[in-house]
């Protein structure tokens, strides 16, 4: 559920990225180059050493911290007005997007029942397609509506404050997960001081057989 609401939110900003990045900003086809460049470059390196310690902590926190960090990303996109800044931005989503891919993709591991990861892993992209496809179709129709009566800066400036909004809001529904194998959620500094129960990968309790 959690997954599914921020979502909406997520995709309702993808029509207006690519607009703010060549309209309002003008960049060139190299300039966009550079920015894809610095995003997956940030991911790359974030993902591998993310990937070493992702295992041995209390998920629960950094989750809710990852998207909330991500959340501003809208704002950064209605505010930055330089070259420099839209590298920070990539850079910045990079890092974060790397994050929440390497712990969301193990937490989901550890809480689908065993034998059945590629049914419930599918059924999840399954719904997530769905939302994705009607948050950017939302996301199109928002602006549009906005475009009618403001000029297009101010239209996406607009656009940008509900998408932050949502995506803020619906940040707070993953406090609601439960860490597995007898990880407890103590907040922000657990991911540095709180490790889980050994076993499994993930940290995951083994069940005997």
């Amino acid at each position: 559920m959690a997954t599914n609401v921020q979502s909406f939110f997520w995709s309702l900003a993808w029509p207006m990225f690519p607009i703010t990045i060549v309209t309002i900003m003008g960049f060139s086809l190299k300039v966009v180059a550079l920015l894809t460049i610095a995003a997956i470059g940030s991911a790359l390196v974030t993902q591998y050493f993310i990937a070493k310690f992702i295992d041995n902590i209390n998920r629960i926190p950094l989750i809710f911290l990852n998207k909330i960090m991500l959340s501003g990303i809208p704002l950064m996109y209605a505010f930055f007005d330089s070259f420099p800044l839209f590298i920070g931005i990539e850079i910045y989503s990079g890092f974060l997007g790397s994050i929440q891919n390497s712990i969301l993709t193990s937490y989901t591991l550890d809480v689908v029942p065993e034998g059945h990861h590629a049914e419930y892993i599918s059924i999840l992209n399954g719904f997530n397609g769905a939302i994705y496809f009607a948050g950017a179709l939302t996301g199109g129709y928002l602006l549009s509506l906005f475009i009618d009566f403001f000029p297009l800066k101010l239209a996406l400036i607009l656009s940008y404050i509900i998408v932050f909004s949502g995506r803020f809001i619906s940040s707070f529904l993953f406090r609601g997960l439960k860490e597995v194998g007898g990880g407890r959620n103590r907040g922000a500094l657990s991911i540095l001081f709180k490790p889980r129960q050994p076993g499994s990968p993930s940290g995951a309790p083994i069940n005997p057989r």
